[in-house]
């Protein structure tokens, strides 16, 4: 339950999001990819504590999912007409991999937050414990 939370707090962040370049497509909103991306393994972790790497995936696909759907969304619509971090002018292809560069780092950051302080057990195999 408290993952699903999580991933409403995403979903929350791609909506506000998408409000805020639908109603102003001239303004760049740089960081919202990285935050929807990484908002799910962050709350996720906050709320449950850290876990392995196998553990975290399924935030961090959530999250960088969330990210990348959000994106094609207002690309789709012709909503992310403002600059990126190296142009004036947002063309689609910078645009997207301003998007895509975003979500890796906000997926990244998320997945190294969930698993930091996570212990790692290996396991013991039967040759191991005779």
């Amino acid at each position: 339950m408290k993952l699903l939370t999580a991933g409403i707090a995403s979903a929350a962040a791609a909506v506000l999001w998408i409000v805020l370049a639908w109603n102003n497509p001239s303004s760049t909103y740089h960081f919202a990819p990285f935050i929807v991306a990484g908002a799910w393994p962050w709350f996720a972790r906050s709320s449950l504590g850290p876990v392995p790497v196998r553990g975290a995936l399924p935030s961090v696909v959530g999250g960088a999912a969330l990210s990348l759907i959000a994106g094609l969304v207002l690309l789709g619509a012709d909503k992310l007409q403002g600059p990126t971090f190296w142009s004036e002018a947002g063309q689609p292809s910078q645009v997207v991999l301003e998007i895509a560069i975003a979500t890796v780092l906000g997926s990244g950051l998320g997945l190294f937050s969930r698993v930091q302080g996570a212990s790692v057990e290996t396991p013991v195999s039967s040759r191991d414990a005779s």
